[in-house]
Parts: C-alpha cells; structure tokens; sequence
C-alpha cells in the first residue's frame, strides 16, 4: 500500500484470509477512501526505500543525552576511559 499498489495489496489480504480459513470485506475502494482522509500538506506516498526509512529513523535521533557526558572536562575524561576499558573488556 505504501508504495500505492493497492490491488496487490488487496490481493495479498484476501489470501492471507483464505489461508487461514477466513475472509475479509477489504476492498479497493476501501483504500482510496482512506487516501481521501489524508492530513493536508503531507505527502500522499512515503518513499519504502531502505535510505528513506533509514533518513526518516536518523531524523528521530537526539544526542542531548550523549552530550550530557561530555559536559565538563572530569565528565568528558571519566565517561571516555569508561568506554575504553569496557571495548578492551569486549576484546578480551
């Protein structure tokens, strides 16, 4: 569906439902209605590409807490040789 292949999308629904012994009133209409309910000013289609989705995740990173440890120059010493003794525990 993101991709905007609805019928597919339809299509594997109806047969994921008949494998399991069920059936399901999904239809394509059922799609373009919610198309129609789109907030406005957001795009219609989001990229699926593996760089998109990973661009979307980097966006959602915030580094205010990493930055904490590195405040002041004791913080920024201790937090480093912590990190260096625990990537020599790892090696070891």
């Amino acid at each position: 569906m993101g991709k905007g292949r609805d019928a597919d999308a339809v299509r594997v629904v109806h047969e994921v439902a008949r494998r399991n012994g069920k059936t399901s009133p999904l239809t394509i209409e059922d799609l373009q209605a919610c198309e129609s309910l789109a907030v406005p000013g957001t795009p219609a289609q989001v990229q699926s590409t593996a760089t998109a989705a990973v661009k979307r995740n980097l966006q959602k990173v915030d580094a205010s807490h990493i930055k904490a440890l590195f405040a002041t120059k004791k913080l920024a010493f201790s937090t480093s040789v912590i990190t260096v003794v625990w990537a020599f525990i790892g090696l070891g």
